[in-house]
């Protein structure tokens, strides 16, 4: 089985997965992005419906092997320019991070999920992106750097 294989089975599963733990949320007939990398692809998927940021916050709350990275509130009065991620915490499975954000009318649209084909890929992608959204304002939730680290270990 090539890599390319092995991953378009993890994104396969991993829609039959969220289509049992979070039905309603992706829409996997309206995939807007598909790119394919040697450590990772990235899948952005339309939500069934526009959302607000907190429905999916609470859905994914929910999910057992789920971890929230961040919440980052742009301007507290203002639900646009919101955005989340959260990463799998299973080292034995699928190795993935869920982004998404609120645009103009104050609702998500679509979230992108990445996928990694290593462990060692992830660790640096969730740290690099846990330092990137320290530098843009104010945070809600953000994961102390130990305990990310400490998913890792």
């Amino acid at each position: 089985m090539s890599a390319e294989d092995s991953m378009e089975e993890t994104i396969h599963k991993f829609e039959i997965n969220m289509s049992l733990i979070a039905p309603g949320i992706i829409n996997t007939d309206g995939i807007e992005e598909n790119v394919l990398y040697d450590d990772r692809a990235v899948v952005r998927y339309k939500l069934q419906r526009p959302m607000e940021i907190g429905e999916i916050i609470d859905r994914f709350d929910n999910i057992d092997r789920l971890v929230m990275l961040y919440y980052f509130i742009q301007r507290r009065d203002s639900q646009i320019g919101r955005s989340c991620s959260y990463y799998s915490d299973n080292k034995h499975g699928p190795m993935y991070r869920i982004d998404f954000y609120t645009e103009r009318d104050g609702k998500c649209h679509n979230i992108t999920v990445i996928f990694f084909t290593s462990l060692e890929y992830m660790y640096q992608d969730i740290i690099r992106e846990h330092g990137r959204i320290q530098l843009h304002g104010r945070m809600e939730y953000l994961r102390q750097e130990r305990k990310v680290i400490a998913d890792f270990m």
